[in-house]
């Protein structure tokens, strides 16, 4: 067997200050291994199976070293290896969200750069059949914020480390094992689920599953091309786009939309940018026949870069697809074609037609993202021999189907995650934002997040009041990012913080 270590340990990596260090992979069974950390070095022996396990003393903040294993001639050596405060920053897409999504809201963040703060981001995976030692697919090992990386980062892990750099100069290095859509009680143990039995069963239902199944249509010959500048579309039917959709524009299919106007003199031949906001569901977007762009679903914001125009007529169309019966384009968005600085206002009116309906797509696969234990054990687990200074938790949204019990299934997450490390981290989340659609269900989860604070060394960010109405990932990620941070100074660094509404923290425990 060849000589092996965990994805993690990749060049780049921190390890937790002032904690052992676990160093944990796989040889030959009962070889014999030895590994050095900074002149540092321990020999043990594998087991019948090939597994081994290190324990190194503990190191202060900012020692940089190199970690050396070897066995039986074979040699595998991480270097660049930092030592400061790690932090598990999971959940579901507002944890993903990354700095790249919100570069119109922070467009110096682009050009960041801090070789101390760095992100290992786990490749999205399940598994239902019992936890996992490694990440598979392994991913792309360690990054360092630059201006090449920074886009990649997760915006509210990122913001978050920052504040906690700028506070104590400190390495921060950052687990980001997060998936969009995702529910709790797929973070969750398997053992920690025993009050609910459903969820246990259906798991057990999926052991082997690694991936769904999917199945493709066939690529539809008769689709129509209406995207042209020289297309008639005299007759076809007008509206704004914020207004409402009526019955027949809601039914699923493909509906097309066409906006022209006029490009002057002065801006001929310049870089040009068109801003759609938010659709539903997919889109294909042509600027005078050309394709631009498209997204394949509905939250990403349609930003898309068009080739330098010439004067006179422009025509920008949009080709939308339908799935269910909330399609269009997302209420209060801005719409712009800027070109050469100078934007053109899209918020008005357009022409359009549909060009097919379709039936709802039936006997899709089931949703991985719901399934008990399928991302903790393929995306948790891997990281449990990693020591952390705590979690930070973004999640919510997704139970909104099902939101009794969620404090039930929080709290199981945290007990869980906790005694897998083995000890009392801080554990410190995201209240869900204000959101036009989330109703009543959206108000039983949030008062069910506080119910976590009844839990030692937890605390929340009160984010309410930077939602956005018609967005379900409001870009003001910063302020959600500083308020974990203040909670992370108190809970985590010791820090006599101020009391504040937005951070809250209710110690007792159970």
């Amino acid at each position: 067997m060849a000589l092996t270590l965990p994805a993690i340990f990749s060049d780049g990596m921190v390890l937790q200050r002032g904690k052992p260090v676990i160093v944990r992979g796989n040889a030959a069974p009962n070889a014999v291994v030895e590994v050095e950390l900074g002149g540092e070095c321990v020999t043990v022996t594998s087991d019948d199976n090939g597994t081994f396990l290190a324990e190194l003393q503990p190191r202060a903040a900012g020692e940089a070293a190199e970690l050396t294993v070897a066995a039986q001639g074979e040699t595998i050596t991480v270097r660049d290896v930092l030592f400061g405060d790690v932090w598990l920053c999971s959940g579901q897409s507002n944890m993903v969200l990354p700095i790249s999504r919100v570069k119109n809201m922070y467009p110096s963040e682009l050009n960041a750069e801090n070789a101390l703060i760095r992100q290992f981001k786990a490749p999205d995976a399940y598994a239902f059949d019992g936890a996992r030692d490694d990440f598979s697919p392994r991913g792309n090992g360690w990054e360092r914020v630059s201006p090449a990386t920074v886009g990649g980062f997760s915006a509210v892990a990122y913001f978050f480390a920052r504040e906690l750099f700028a506070r104590h100069g400190v390495p921060i290095g950052l687990y980001v094992s997060a998936v969009g859509g995702s529910r709790v009680h797929a973070w969750t143990r398997r053992e920690d689920l025993g009050d609910f039995p459903e969820l246990v069963a259906e798991s057990e239902a999926f052991a082997g599953m690694t991936a769904p199944e999917f199945a493709v249509d066939a690529p539809d010959s008769e689709r129509a091309d209406w995207s042209g500048v020289d297309l008639d579309d005299a007759d076809w039917s007008e509206r704004e786009l914020d207004d409402a959709f009526d019955d027949d524009l809601l039914k699923p299919g493909v509906v097309w939309f066409r906006k022209t106007l006029d490009v002057p003199p002065s801006l001929a031949n310049k870089p040009a940018t068109l801003y759609l906001g938010t659709l539903t569901d997919a889109d294909e977007t042509y600027v005078n026949g050309k394709i631009v762009g498209g997204t394949t679903y509905r939250y990403p914001p349609r930003e898309y870069a068009v080739p330098p125009l010439t004067v006179g007529k422009c025509v920008v169309a949009v080709r939308l697809t339908i799935g269910g019966n909330d399609g269009g384009f997302t209420y209060g968005k801005q719409r712009l074609l800027n070109i050469g600085g100078v934007s053109f206002d899209l918020n008005s009116t357009w022409k359009y037609r549909r060009e097919s309906y379709s039936e709802p797509i039936a006997n899709l696969p089931p949703n991985l993202n719901y399934i008990a234990s399928g991302l903790y054990n393929a995306m948790v687990a891997p990281l449990r021999f990693a020591a952390i200074t705590g979690v930070i938790w973004y999640q919510g949204e997704s139970d909104d189907g099902n939101p009794c019990r969620y404090d039930e299934r929080f709290r199981a997450l945290i007990r869980g995650w906790r005694e897998l490390w083995g000890e009392d981290f801080p554990f410190l989340f995201a209240e869900l934002a204000h959101y036009r659609s989330g109703g009543e269900e959206w108000r039983s989860i949030r008062r069910q997040q506080k119910s976590a604070l009844t839990l030692p060394k937890t605390g929340m960010a009160a984010t309410f009041d930077l939602g956005e109405h018609n967005d379900l990932h409001p870009l003001n990620k910063k302020a959600v990012a500083e308020r974990l941070a203040r909670l992370a100074l108190q809970l985590a660094y010791g820090e006599d913080m101020p009391p504040s509404p937005f951070c809250v923290v209710l110690g007792g425990g159970e």
